[in-house]
């Protein structure tokens, strides 16, 4: 699922320029804001200046990062929209990033996946992967306090 919303929005960046400075580092996110009820889906600028809010073009696009990826195509087209309406961008300080996909029903994890991980922690690498699980709670953004 992560490759797919990957090539839809590099579709995106590909048929659209940015109002403000496009980055390989821009991607799609779900977030909150305090001035905005429940999960959002925006469009990120990996070199610090925000989020635009996909919501403020159109009030009826997915909430959620997996609704925008179950959507296809009318989901980029909004995207594009929000991008051809210079939409304002809203400052990383007042945005928080939620984890891509809330309330999974399963989480599945590899451990140990990469030499340099077994290397940076002074253990061997195992032949066969380590699979474990974890509840879902456990998901964050990446920036959420640990």
């Amino acid at each position: 699922m992560l490759v797919c919303g990957r090539r839809l929005l590099t579709a995106l960046l590909q048929a659209q320029r940015w109002t403000f400075q496009p980055s390989r580092d821009m991607r799609l996110v779900q977030f909150q804001a305090p001035h905005l009820t429940g999960p959002h889906v925006g469009l990120e600028s990996g070199n610090g200046e925000g989020v635009m809010n996909l919501s403020a073009v159109d009030p009826t696009p997915p909430k959620t990062v997996l609704e925008f990826l179950e959507q296809g195509e009318a989901a980029v087209s909004v995207a594009r929209r929000a991008l051809t309406a210079q939409l304002p961008v809203l400052p990383q300080s007042e945005v928080t990033i939620l984890a891509p996909v809330t309330q999974p029903d399963r989480v599945v994890c590899v451990g140990m996946n990469y030499m340099d991980h077994c290397r940076q922690q002074n253990v061997p690498v195992p032949k066969e992967p380590i699979i474990f699980s974890k509840f879902s709670g456990f998901i964050m953004g990446d920036r959420a306090p640990p």
